[in-house]
C-alpha cells in the first residue's frame, strides 16, 4: 500500500530553486516508518505564538531547519540533530508529527530525473538553548526568526507547495 501512495502524489509542483528548475511530487503522509532511502529531513517548528521558525544562510533564502541524513540515522534522529545544529532547538521525538514527503526531481537535458526523497515534520514545541554556530562551515545558517503562518508566503519561495503548507499549518 505504501508503494501505491508513492506512485500517486497529492500534487506536483515545478519551481525555480537557486536558479534551477526543480519538480517536487508531494505526498501527504501521516507515517514515514515504511519509507526507505530518505535523503533530507526538515521540520516546521512552532513557538507558543503559533509562529514557524525559519532559517537562512548568507544568501537570505529562507527555509525551515533540516538537512541531509547521516550514515545510519533515522529521519527523527536527523531532524533532532539538524534542528539543534541550525537553531539550538531541542526537539523531543514525541512532538514530531509526519507532515509530508516529497520526491525531488531535477531537469537534465529537458528530462526530469529523480534526485532524492525528502520528508517534512511538524514540531509542535521545542526548547531552545543559545545558538552558537552551525557546524556547516561552507554554508552555515546565520539567521533564525519566527514568522506568522500567513507571512510564510512572502518568505518560502516554494510555489504552490507554500500555499499547501500555509493551508495545512493553519489547522494545527
Amino acid at each position: 500500500m505504501m508503494l501505491d501512495l508513492l506512485l500517486n502524489p497529492s500534487f506536483s509542483d515545478i519551481s525555480i530553486w537557486k536558479g534551477k528548475e526543480v519538480r517536487f511530487d508531494i505526498f501527504e503522509l501521516t507515517d514515514f516508518s515504511n519509507i526507505q532511502n530518505i535523503n533530507q529531513v526538515y521540520g516546521f517548528i512552532f513557538n507558543t505564538n503559533n509562529e514557524i521558525l525559519l532559517v537562512s544562510h548568507k544568501d537570505l533564502i529562507w527555509s525551515i531547519p533540516g538537512g541531509h541524513t547521516e550514515m545510519n540515522e533515522t529521519p527523527i534522529e536527523t531532524l533532532i540533530r539538524e534542528c539543534y545544529e541550525e537553531t539550538g532547538a531541542i526537539v523531543d521525538p514525541k512532538d514530531c508529527i509526519p507532515f509530508f514527503l516529497q520526491k525531488a526531481y531535477k531537469k537534465i537535458d529537458g528530462v526530469w530525473k529523480f534526485d532524492e526523497v525528502q520528508v517534512r515534520y511538524i514540531v509542535k514545541t521545542a526548547k531552545f538553548e543559545k545558538f552558537i554556530s552551525d557546524p556547516d562551515l561552507e554554508n552555515p545558517i546565520l539567521y533564525q526568526k519566527f514568522f506568522s503562518i500567513p507571512s510564510l508566503k512572502e518568505f518560502l519561495k516554494w510555489g504552490t507547495t507554500t500555499d499547501f503548507v500555509i493551508n495545512k499549518l493553519q489547522n494545527y
